[in-house]
């Protein structure tokens, strides 16, 4: 995969990584996305669903070119969490990301964290390919831009994340950084407010990072958490065939 540092988009690391053919058109002109001359786009009407709400994203232009249309052209790309790199394609499971997150591909790469999979919000990072291991971007549907990560601060924080639903911190509550009465209660009662206090702190200081690692660590003993459970993360256990039964994009 011969790609120019900084130069590369999401989709054209995306379809290098699929060892995709993306379909060609006709029309020439400059791309509503990537912003990119092109002289085999296709029209924009014949990529995209009546349903589509994400045209905030798009800029003035001819018509999409083919490796941004291929974004489209299957909703796995929408509905699931996965990662792009030279070493391919794949769809991922809750603690798969987390993996992912706290020990990345070679560069460039990329990584988007789907939750409901109702938007593409993987456009947020459209020229957010990482070229670095240690600070990288996060493409999450829940958020309008990418979220910048730090790989040595990542890997301490979910230290304190598991120990913290190792004591039974509710998922809702360590996300916002704000156990409740009852945690408290019994932090107290056992000797554990330094580790509430921790949570607190670290939730404050590191904002989207730790809400992202909180929804993408799996509860101890939890039957089925490993599939997404009850943060809402649609991903699956990585076997999906891709785009087999779902609606169009």
């Amino acid at each position: 995969m011969d790609m120019p540092e900084q130069t590369v988009t999401l989709p054209q690391l995306v379809v290098a990584a699929r060892r995709a053919t993306p379909e060609a058109g006709a029309v020439a002109g400059m791309c509503v996305l990537c912003q990119r001359p092109m002289t085999d786009g296709l029209r924009v009407k014949s990529v995209l669903s009546g349903n589509f709400t994400g045209w905030n994203r798009f800029y003035a232009g001819d018509g999409m070119c083919p490796m941004c249309a291929y974004l489209f052209s299957d909703p796995v790309f929408r509905r699931r969490s996965w990662v792009a790199s030279e070493a391919g394609f794949r769809v991922l499971g809750r603690s798969e990301v987390r993996v992912v997150l706290l020990d990345p591909p070679e560069p460039p790469w990329a990584v988007y964290i789907c939750r409901q999979g109702h938007r593409q919000g993987w456009l947020a990072g459209l020229h957010r390919v990482n070229w670095s291991r240690q600070r990288y971007w996060v493409m999450h549907e829940d958020y309008d831009l990418p979220v910048a990560f730090d790989q040595t601060r990542a890997r301490e924080l979910v230290q304190l994340i598991d120990e913290a639903f190792g004591f039974g911190v509710a998922r809702r509550e360590l996300a916002r950084g704000q156990p409740g009465p009852g945690t408290w209660r019994r932090a107290l009662e056992t000797g554990h407010e330094h580790l509430m206090r921790c949570v607190e702190q670290a939730a404050r200081d590191n904002a989207l990072m730790w809400e992202v690692l909180v929804n993408v660590t799996p509860v101890p003993g939890r039957a089925g958490d490993e599939a997404g459970g009850d943060a809402g993360l649609r991903v699956p256990d990585g076997s999906l065939a891709e785009g087999a039964g779902e609606e169009s994009p």
